[in-house]
């Protein structure tokens, strides 16, 4: 229920990205916070710089393949608790050549920051993954 004069929150869950075909053929595995996919996606966003935050408005879902997370476990916490504090909705890293699992600093800082964090154990086109949860975000607003 919204207060008058706010809007109701429009996009997807966490949860229902993680349904698309497109993440779902990464065989997502949801590594920290799984009780917070219910939050909101406004939005999603791909990239691997490590000032990344500084770039987003907050309700994205993030895609990288980890190259921006530095190779320090300090950099890794800094990485997420800015993520954190700028209100994204999850943190999806796909595995690769960065990573071929998930740094336990990495997994520890979500938790701690309350951020969902998920591992795709196969590549995914991210424009694919993107198009189709815009289209699900663009086809709600529609609806409203």
């Amino acid at each position: 229920m919204s207060t008058a004069g706010t809007p109701p929150p429009t996009g997807i869950t966490v949860q229902r990205a993680l349904e698309l075909p497109g993440l779902r053929s990464g065989l997502p595995e949801v590594v920290a916070c799984a009780d917070r996919l219910g939050r909101t996606v406004r939005w999603v966003h791909a990239g691997e710089v490590p000032n990344i935050a500084s770039l987003l408005k907050g309700g994205e879902l993030l895609l990288t393949t980890g190259y921006g997370l530095g190779t320090r476990p300090a950099d890794q916490r800094a990485f997420v608790r800015t993520l954190a504090d700028r209100g994204i909705a999850a943190l999806v890293v796909e595995l690769g050549p960065r990573f071929s699992r998930l740094p336990a600093a990495l997994v520890d800082a979500a938790r701690s920051a309350g951020l969902p964090l998920v591992q795709l154990h196969r590549e995914v086109p991210f424009v694919t993954v993107t198009e189709e949860i815009h289209t699900e975000i663009v086809n709600g607003h529609y609806a409203l």
